[in-house]
């Protein structure tokens, strides 16, 4: 078998270019991030190259642009495909079929308020930490992740509440990528709400206790979401069926 022989100008040229790869401002990645996010952003202030570089990451939320702090990025740096830093958080693509994700910190406003989500409009309040995180592709699968997690809503509320403090709330959910995600919650604010219940197949079922004049404020409300039934001692139980 031949081999195939590239003279020396054909080397130089080689190296050339893979130096001119790697040396690619880190500007282009702002028009590939644009065009493969779901919602519309935008980076800013970028250094670096393409390949290991920084910017400031702006989110719309259908209303108002949100600054969501530094984005870092490091691909190939070894242990990792991809290696995101957003604040104090991390997005780390291990493998081409495992990603870890675990302190990503957002304005509620910023994700509650995407026109996708079909929610109420309001000035949602508080931050979205995405915890302990991870998803996967299982062997054979083209598209179907699956995945568990740890979502956290801190300092929750919202001006359709009356601008009533909700307090904090967890969810631990999974998803086998076949059906929607399962999962279960709780949380609330001492002394005036404790919320528990289940995410299934079907839907959301809550149960809501409220206390004190929480209750006459925030009763009505409950009203509002899904089919909600008690009341009887603050105590009601809600079921939210998937569209």
């Amino acid at each position: 078998m031949s081999r195939v022989r590239i003279p020396g100008a054909g080397w130089l040229l080689l190296l050339l270019t893979l130096a001119l790869l790697l040396r690619l401002p880190a500007h282009l990645l702002a028009p590939l991030l644009v065009a493969v996010s779901p919602v519309p952003c935008r980076l800013a202030a970028t250094a670096g190259t393409l390949w290991s570089g920084q910017g400031q990451l702006f989110i719309h939320n259908g209303e108002r642009w949100f600054d969501l702090g530094p984005l870092a990025w490091e691909f190939l740096p070894g242990d990792a495909l991809v290696r995101l830093r957003l604040g104090d958080g991390r997005i780390a693509w291990t493998s081409p079929r495992n990603i870890d994700i675990d302190g990503i910190v957002l304005p509620a406003a910023s994700v509650l308020a995407q026109p996708a989500l079909g929610l109420s409009g309001g000035s949602w309040q508080g931050t979205l930490v995405l915890a302990a995180t991870q998803l996967q592709l299982p062997p054979g699968a083209r598209s179907a992740w699956t995945g568990a997690g740890r979502l956290l809503w801190q300092n929750a509320g919202s001006s359709l509440l009356a601008d009533q403090p909700l307090g904090d709330y967890r969810l631990d959910w999974q998803w086998d990528g076949s059906t929607r995600p399962r999962g279960s919650f709780s949380g609330g604010r001492p002394a005036a709400i404790e919320a528990s219940g289940e995410v299934g197949a079907s839907g959301v079922q809550a149960q809501v206790r409220l206390y004190g004049t929480v209750a006459s404020v925030l009763a009505p409300y409950l009203a509002l979401i899904g089919q909600a039934s008690g009341g009887v001692d603050g105590y009601h139980v809600i079921n939210l069926p998937w569209p």
